[in-house]
């Protein structure tokens, strides 16, 4: 009632109410890697914007959620990581690495698939991410495919297991990588690295390098969501609130509320 009470029933400003428009950035925590020649862990899905489209309207509250990483295992199989999101846009976790004998699609089918499964796991238009890379080179490294990226798919053809690249925004006034995928591992040597988007970066959503037979492979990186909106629009500092311009953005790295 408080929301329409000075516009509705007492008639201050015509019964409109205050109201503006938001850029967004949602991005999901990135899969585990896992060991023993485990494909890269996907990034996480990643929804965007690159111009103020979300409408919200003065005193209302949102529900910001900060998807975690997966964690990064000893043993074959790497973490389930978590969603994010904001309002209606969800994004979705990374595909988690794992041995890939006993990887399921359900475990490996993310935002950005696990090495070998595919990405758009929430079958948004555009896709929130690609698939990981299919296939391996073979020979004594028996190399898996790295994890896809929400820019290109991960690679696994052609002694190539980089995990896919992660794509740029500029919602906070430089240009930063979201949801890279993790590289793909070798039977007895790990690409436990970033693969193309900071696997263990916090607050990237890149999924986590795979480990080699006898080395843990990479935690994927924690999600974010990112907000921008006219300074002029709103008194809100939620979440840590920063100036670009004539803009202000607000940076979710854990959990909270946006008030409006």
């Amino acid at each position: 009632m408080s929301e329409y009470f000075g516009y509705g029933i007492l008639g201050f400003g015509g019964g409109v109410r205050p109201n503006y428009l938001l850029e967004y950035v949602v991005q999901g925590g990135g899969g585990g890697g896992g060991s023993r020649h485990s494909p890269g862990g996907g990034g996480g899905g990643l929804r965007y914007s690159t111009t103020k489209t979300i409408k919200v309207y003065g005193g209302d509250s949102h529900a910001v959620t900060v998807g975690s990483g997966g964690v990064a295992n000893y043993t074959n199989t790497g973490a389930m990581s978590n969603p994010s999101g904001f309002s209606t846009y969800p994004a979705s976790f990374g595909g988690m690495s794992h041995e890939p004998q006993t990887l399921t699609p359900n475990e490996g089918i993310g935002g950005c698939g696990a090495g070998g499964y595919e990405g758009n796991r929430g079958g948004y238009t555009p896709a929130e991410g690609t698939d990981g890379g299919q296939g391996s080179s073979g020979g004594p490294e028996h190399r898996s495919p790295g994890g896809g990226g929400t820019q290109n798919a991960g690679y696994g053809q052609s002694g190539s297991h980089v995990g896919g690249q992660g794509r740029a925004s500029t919602i906070t006034g430089s240009s930063v990588n979201y949801g890279g995928g993790g590289g793909g591992a070798g039977h007895n040597t790990g690409n436990a690295g970033n693969g193309q988007g900071g696997g263990s970066t916090a607050n990237r959503g890149g999924g986590g390098g795979a480990g080699g037979h006898n080395t843990t492979g990479q935690s994927g990186g924690s999600g974010v969501v990112i907000l921008r909106r006219e300074t002029a629009k709103s008194t809100s500092t939620a979440g840590q609130a920063s100036t670009d311009g004539s803009d202000t953005i607000h940076t979710f790295n854990t959990s909270g509320t946006f008030n409006a």
